[in-house]
């Protein structure tokens, strides 16, 4: 739909209609919890193979959703299309209960173990803009607790975390590694 032709009343009823079928499908699941919805509009100019997400509000219209859409392709892009015509090609509402917080993992030990033995291998610093060193290690090599100073470069069998100089990384009780920027 042609964005400037919508009017606050359609743009309304197509997102109730839409918000009940997906509250339908959470109360399938869960009959009691709160449902929480958010509408977004998929949005293009006309003639663009791609959309951009825009969030919607209550009681917005046409030449609001324009404005939206304007902010945010200019935000994502650095400009906008003068003179092109705004398009909606999706409309979606996301229907969800609250999820539970998560729980604290428990501190990890203090990194009393020694790093074990590391190879080092070249890595570029694109800060420096030079070549160096960086320790290369295993992620399940490194002890729970201890922290990793980069450069170094933690491997495992499907991805590689290169930690540039000025980053840290832990390896924490759960065994997820946290990177952080800033010197242990």
């Amino acid at each position: 739909a042609r964005v400037l032709e919508l009017t606050a009343r359609g743009i309304a009823a197509v997102l109730a209609d839409l918000a009940d079928e997906a509250s339908g499908f959470v109360r399938a699941c869960d009959a009691v919890a709160p449902i929480e919805t958010r509408a977004r509009a998929f949005m293009r100019y006309k003639g663009q193979g791609w959309e951009i997400p825009v969030a919607m509000v209550a009681g917005m219209d046409g030449a609001a959703l324009a404005a939206a859409f304007d902010r945010d392709y200019a935000a994502m892009f650095g400009r906008t299309v003068p003179g092109g015509v705004v398009e909606v090609t999706v409309w979606s509402v996301l229907a969800t209960t609250p999820a539970p917080d998560a729980a604290p993992l428990p501190p990890a030990p203090p990194g009393t173990e020694p790093l074990p033995a590391a190879t080092t291998r070249p890595l570029f610093d694109p800060g420096a803009q030079e070549l160096g060193d960086a320790l290369t290690l295993h992620r399940d090599a490194l002890p729970f607790g201890a922290v990793l100073a980069g450069p170094a470069i933690l491997t495992e069998d499907e991805t590689t975390i290169i930690l540039p100089r000025g980053f840290t990384a832990a390896r924490l009780t759960d065994g997820t590694i946290e990177c952080r920027r800033g010197v242990a």
